[in-house]
């Protein structure tokens, strides 16, 4: 049933240029989605409110799991 709608759709003026960028869409949706999700793996939320005391890592340091990357105080 796609095929065939896509068929028909490419008959139409503009139809192979409106697929197109439907298509361009459609992928463009996909990046935002994949940079949106990368994004929430490499935001910090610290466990509570408080002040930053000191950076214990750099922007773009590798961080591992249970490496301290800032010192915190309550606030």
């Amino acid at each position: 049933m796609a095929a065939a709608r896509a068929q028909l759709a490419a008959q139409q003026p503009g139809g192979t240029e409106k697929i197109a960028a439907e298509a361009r869409v459609a992928q463009a949706r996909a990046q935002l989605a994949n940079a949106r999700a990368r994004a929430a793996l490499l935001t910090l939320t610290a466990p509570s409110a408080g002040v930053v005391l000191s950076r214990k890592a750099e922007p773009g340091d590798v961080a591992a799991a249970g490496k301290v990357l800032l010192e915190l105080a309550d606030s």
